[in-house]
């Protein structure tokens, strides 16, 4: 956008005529005229001298903004300078003294008889005259509003100046006519005629409503001036000199004459004169003039510098990198600047208004002035009426009510490390419904961080971080630097190693001291030391936390896991809980695998999170999520810029890549994740401004005109011109004045957010209809930031759905669908086949009978296989049949199985007949025939009608296997029962066979089957969750002939005489025990336990292949037995947790481990806890046994008081359940400073952190135990 200076204009009809006249000169895309600053950005190919030529056709003054100026922010403050308002003052005075002057003789002598000189007495001609040359000189002072007035109107343009011009003129030529009239009638010598004429004057009206004009003028220049205090501030920072070296010396120069290379030293207390990088020297640098932080950013060599910042303790010797208009100072003034000139959405009814605002007053004037006549007034009374009219008019009010909030906005934006790039999007950020988030960089801190040091036995942290600075500090890998970092934090120094090998995807090799050392992931490990379980799952846990573990060994043996994440930055769930206060939905997008995803989710505490999104699906992600509301994408990389700019607003990171803030409308200098909402609230605090503002100028034009009109006049109300342009002076100056109190709004301060009713959409589905696809040739783009804006500006099109646009080829490929309301084809009902004969943009084009047309992807399956818009399609597929929303049949049979749980086969194709026998999933079958919505189908001697829905047809395919696509991803509840079928079968932490191994299962092994997922089961066993591939098990619904056990995890749990909830009761059986298994159906285990035989859910037990054997404790002359899983102490009577190892600091650093991890009513494993079953789990890592149930737990230890808790401590809380004050319903592990963690059943439904004393906490807490110590 090329900007311009604009002179002569002085109100919202000015500022229409000159948009309308420059839009209309050839080669002009855009135009945008600023009344607050009289400038003009204009888009397009248009030459500077057709435009300027077109403002003067228009009657107005243009000339190219900055092109007699120097470059650099110290030549755009001289042009914010306020140079109006001095001219304005010289005015002023000079008007009021002359019309005291006229007042005293046309008012004083008249109503109250002041004196006059004797020359004066019984002269009436001379009284006149005097105020006729009075007049004169005010309207000499103040000639500029007539030749503007009289300029625009010859134009046809009338504008404010025309209204005022016309209302004195007429006033004055009035009085003029009346002052002839009077002199005739003295020297007719008729009395009473001199003194009517007399009374007909109206010379101090015409010389008080340009008085009155001129003091609302200066008002409002003078409060327009304070509305660019921000910007002019910002550009007053600019040092206007800088200390170079030259030959050796050190020389000051201007600082316009520094170029791109130049070494520039700054000494403490001055500014930095351009941007730049530290060459030598430390310091603390104030950055709070550009980002708004108050505390100083340290400064060393490699360290970025900026401009205007100010050098606060240290010599610096620097190299500038960036150079007048190019430093960052100078594009943040150059933002501001642009988003004044510019026009919000909003500002366009404002627009409309005042281009027919003054010729439609000037003619109430003339009807008010004619109506009066015709009622029998007098010409000067009628006259009085129509002047009012004139000058109570005020388009300047409906002009300035958008941009100087705009203006004062952005200012404060600026302030504060908050760039709006156009007053649009300004306006829009207030109304954002989705906030959608990338997460590494905007989220997280997008340095990879070591969390975790894991020793093994008989090794000490520090050993363990030594030994792996010294392999890592070889490599190259964004992971070694975190632990360099790390271990140049504590101190540490490497020793050197030999024979380094960097081995791709698996980890580092290295020899110490004649030893092998190696580092890298589980299954490279295990080729050079084992890893015993209890690491194993410490790994399995970290991994479900949302980090990385990286294993390390030396000499064959095990040294530990140093855990390495991305972590949260610290103001990010502070700022996404302030989002959705506002009521704005918070989404997280990323390219992480979906585990990673979900725990850094739920530590951040986003509302959704969508995972595995490659780099050019992120926007597409931001257009299905617009179908919903108005969305903003948060982003800072060069593979967000096609999502910043899809996003109704993109706001881009400040320490981001260039093309994604080029690409974003929104620019946070700052990099803090908190700017969002102050965003949001600072564009909601001006849109509010902007309303006031308009409700006011619409408000004082709609009772101002009739009142000066005088439609009041029969209740007695009747408006003097005088008064009339006083409130015309007074009504801009209140709109200025209100936009100015912007500048005390705290767009920090959340006391004051409201959450918005989210009214989101639902996406409506597209039905068939005919798709298109063109190539179209675009000239002149030259990098990614040019394929984002040509892609949003043709995906605007309501007719384009996609458009793939490439700077390389120079082409857009646009590609469209149809709209709802356009007419289909035809019709067609399910089970139908169809012929498909291509595919484009998620549509099928196929035949129908003798109608060809297209059908969304989404509404078919492919020979039995629901197809994605995504998938590639092969010739064979191509001429496939396909059908109609659900599973085609052939004639002939083929087998399928059943997709749900307890399915019934009837005798006839409707639900009222009879059940022949009810299915479990998995169940294979034959199917004989097809009909509308059912399958005729045969199991074993049986034949009988499914519904449609609960089956899935084979194709050719292993039906048992089927079973990965009829059960849901991840499941908090057991779906099946699954048997290994190899020997050695590995468990792994991803479904990938290049993650680690979590365990490995022997042949037969039974385990409980979570979800499925691109043909492997997410299973649980023996406490453990992880991932087997589908070839390895066998799955179903309804097993039998199998042995195992399983560990009883919910305290007593009831055993039933059938697999429903509402059997009868056989037995209980208490947390921790240990029950035989021999068959499973529709998610209950068959069970016996101390020769009572039933059925268990099993969603309360974790199968195991072996039962440990009980050890025995005796404490304090009793003694007890027990069972665990960790193969720990037992629990002893009397209320101890058994002889354990670890302090309290073990403790709290174990149970940190598992931030995140979900809640699981009575879950007593990573897969999921419940409050008692995470710290019975925690504390059985370190040999302690405690029993599931926080009233059980409340019994063991020692009693402590609040004021002496220490890390490690067990804290009670009472009535969290309903229950009394007596007994503990929730439990958490203290960690310190009040602090404590806990598996929380509230609206996060996770393992984490809360504090004593938040009210709930501390009006329901109970007491605390000391376990350990």
């Amino acid at each position: 956008m090329k900007q311009y200076n604009v002179t002569g204009m002085s109100c919202a009809a000015c500022s229409a005529r000159v948009e309308k006249a420059v839009s209309n000169v050839p080669g002009v895309t855009a135009c945008s005229v600023s009344l607050l600053t009289n400038s003009m950005g204009v888009e397009g190919t248009a030459a500077d001298q057709a435009i300027i030529d077109a403002v003067q056709a228009a009657g107005y003054g243009a000339s190219v903004k900055g092109a007699q100026q120097s470059a650099g922010p110290a030549a755009g403050a001289d042009a914010l300078a306020d140079h109006e308002t001095p001219k304005l003052r010289r005015r002023l005075f000079w008007s009021l003294g002359f019309l005291l002057v006229l007042m005293y003789f046309s008012m004083g002598h008249m109503m109250w008889g002041w004196p006059l000189p004797k020359f004066y007495d019984g002269n009436h001609v001379a009284m006149g005259l005097t105020q006729l040359l009075l007049t004169v000189i005010i309207m000499v002072i103040n000639q500029k509003f007539f030749i503007s007035g009289f300029q625009a109107l010859w134009h046809r343009a009338p504008n404010m100046d025309t209204l005022v011009a016309l209302g004195a003129t007429a006033a004055f030529v009035y009085s003029t006519y009346a002052l002839f009239a009077m002199t005739g009638a003295q020297v007719r010598g008729d009395e009473q005629a001199v003194m009517n004429y007399m009374m007909d004057f109206y010379f101090e009206s015409a010389a008080m409503i340009l008085t009155l004009i001129t003091v609302g003028k200066t008002l409002e220049a003078r409060s327009k001036g304070k509305t660019t205090d921000a910007l002019r501030s910002l550009m007053e920072l600019a040092p206007k000199t800088a200390t170079v070296e030259r030959d050796g010396a050190e020389v000051t120069v201007p600082v316009e004459q520094v170029q791109t290379g130049d070494v520039f030293v700054v000494r403490p207390g001055e500014r930095i004169p351009v941007d730049g990088v530290v060459l030598a020297g430390t310091s603390a640098v104030n950055e709070a003039a550009l980002t708004g932080e108050s505390i100083p950013a340290d400064k060393a060599p490699g360290a970025a510098v900026s401009a205007a910042t100010v050098n606060q303790s240290g010599f610096l010797k620097c190299r500038a990198t960036r150079v007048g208009e190019d430093t960052t100072l100078s594009q943040i003034i150059q933002m501001v600047s642009d988003a004044a000139a510019t026009k919000a959405p909003i500002a366009k009814i404002a627009d409309k208004v005042s281009g027919v605002f003054v010729p439609a007053v000037m003619g109430i004037a003339l009807v008010t002035f004619v109506v009066w006549l015709l009622l029998g007034r007098t010409v000067g009374y009628a006259l009085a009426r129509g002047i009012s009219v004139l000058v109570i008019s005020c388009p300047c009010a409906l002009g300035l009510a958008t941009p100087v909030a705009i203006m004062v906005g952005s200012g404060m934006g600026a302030k504060n490390g908050i760039l709006f790039k156009t007053a649009a999007s300004l306006e829009e950020t207030g109304r954002i419904q989705i906030v959608a988030l990338d997460k590494t960089g905007t989220i997280t801190s997008g340095d990879p961080t070591v969390t975790d040091l894991c020793p093994a036995p008989g090794v000490t942290e520090t050993e363990l971080l030594r030994l792996a600075y010294a392999l890592e500090r070889r490599s190259e890998h964004p992971l070694a630097k975190a632990v360099l970092r790390r271990a140049e934090a504590d101190g540490l120094t490497a020793a050197e190693v030999a024979d380094f090998q960097a081995l791709p995807g698996n980890g580092l090799r290295a020899t110490l001291d004649g030893q092998p050392l190696c580092g890298g992931n589980a299954d490279f490990i295990r080729t050079a030391a084992d890893i015993p379980a209890p690491m194993q799952a410490q790994a399995q846990a970290l991994a479900e936390a949302g980090k990385t573990p990286l294993f390390f060994a030396r000499g064959g043996e095990l040294l530990g896991i140093v855990a390495v994440a991305d972590v949260l930055k610290p103001d990010s769930p502070q700022a996404i809980r302030e989002l959705q206060n506002m009521g704005i939905r918070v989404v997280m997008i990323t390219g992480d695998n979906a585990r990673t995803a979900r725990a850094i989710g739920a530590q951040a505490g986003v509302d959704e999170v969508i995972a595995g999104v490659l780099p050019d699906g992120k926007e597409r992600e931001i257009r299905r999520l617009s179908a919903r509301g108005k969305v903003a994408m948060v982003g800072d990389g060069i593979n967000d810029a096609p999502a910043l700019t899809r996003a109704d607003i993109g706001i881009a990171i400040g320490a981001g890549t260039d093309v994604a803030i080029d690409a974003a409308d929104v620019v946070l200098v700052n990099s803090h994740l908190s700017d969002v909402p102050a965003a949001i609230r600072l564009s909601r605090a001006t849109l509010r401004n902007i309303h006031e503002n308009l409700f006011w100028a619409f408000f004082y034009n709609t009772i101002g005109i009739p009142i000066a009109a005088g439609v009041f006049v029969p209740l007695g109300l009747t408006l003097n011109p005088m008064i009339g342009a006083a409130a015309m002076s007074l009504s801009s100056f209140c709109v200025v004045t209100n936009a100015l109190r912007l500048n005390l709004f705290k767009l920090r301060d959340t006391r004051h957010d409201h959450k918005r009713a989210n009214h989101l959409k639902e996406v409506p589905e597209i039905k068939e209809e005919t798709a298109m696809k063109k190539t179209i040739q675009i000239e002149g783009m030259m990098c990614a930031h040019c394929e984002a804006t040509v892609k949003k500006a043709l995906e605007a099109l309501p007719e384009v759905t996609e458009a793939e646009v490439s700077h390389t080829a120079g082409t857009a490929v646009v590609r469209s669908a149809p709209e709802l309301t356009a007419a289909g084809i035809g019709s067609a009902d399910r089970y139908v086949s169809l012929e498909v004969t291509g595919f484009e943009s998620g549509w099928f084009r196929v035949i129908f009978g003798e109608k060809e047309g297209y059908v969304r992807s989404d509404e078919l399956t492919l020979n039995g296989a629901p197809i994605r818009v995504d998938d590639p399609m092969t010739e064979e597929q191509i001429a496939a049949e396909t059908s109609l929303e659900d599973d085609p049949v052939e004639q002939d049979s083929q087998l399928a199985i059943i997709n749900g749980s307890g399915v019934n086969l009837r005798a006839e194709m409707s639900t009222d007949s009879e059940v022949l026998a009810e299915l479990s999933r998995g169940t294979v079958l034959t199917v004989l025939d097809v009909f509308d919505g059912w399958y005729q189908v045969q199991t074993g001697d049986l034949t009988g009608y499914v519904a449609s829905a609960f089956v899935t047809l084979a194709e050719g395919h292993d039906p048992s296997q089927l079973l990965t696509e009829t059960l849901p991803e991840s499941s908090t509840s057991v779906l099946a029962v699954g048997l290994v079928v190899g020997s050695g079968v590995r468990m792994r932490s991803e479904p990938n066979t290049d993650c680690s191994i979590v365990s490995t299962l022997d042949r037969g092994a039974a385990v409980c089957v979570m979800g499925a997922a691109d043909g492997w089961y997410r299973i649980d066993y023996g406490g453990k969750g992880g991932y087997i591939a589908a070839d390895y098990l066998t799955v179903s619904e309804a097993t039998e002939g199998f042995s195992c056990y399983a560990l009883v995890l919910a305290d007593s749990l009831n055993m039933r005489s059938a697999p429903d909830a509402g059997a009868g009761r056989v037995t209980s059986v208490s947390s921790g025990s240990y029950v035989d298994v021999s068959g499973f159906e529709n998610g209950w285990f068959h069970v016996s336990y101390n020769g009572s035989t039933g059925f268990m859910s099993g969603d309360y037990l974790t199968l195991t292949d072996s039962k440990p054997t009980p050890v025995t404790t005796t404490t304090s002359g009793s003694s007890s037995s027990s069972s665990s899983s960790k193969g720990s102490t037992s629990l002893p009577s009397g209320g101890s947790a058994g002889r354990g190892s670890g302090t309290g600091a073990d403790l709290v650093a174990e149970g940190e481990r598992y931030l995140g991890v979900r809640y699981v009513y009575g879950g007593a494993s990573p897969s999921g806890f419940d409050c008692s079953g995470f710290t019975m789990y925690v504390y059985a890592q370190f040999g302690y046994s405690l029993p599931h149930g926080a009233n059980r737990q409340l019994s063991y230890g020692t009693p402590i008081s609040k004021g002496d808790l220490q890390p490690g401590d067990l804290v009670f809380f009472y009535g969290t359940d309903g229950g009394d004050s007596s007994s503990a319903s929730h439990v958490g592990l203290y960690v310190g400073d009040g602090t404590f963690i806990h598996a929380s059943s509230g609206s996060s439904r996770c393992v984490k952190y809360s504090s004593l004393y938040e009210s709930y906490y501390t009006n329901h807490y109970l007491t605390a135990r000391r376990i350990v110590g």
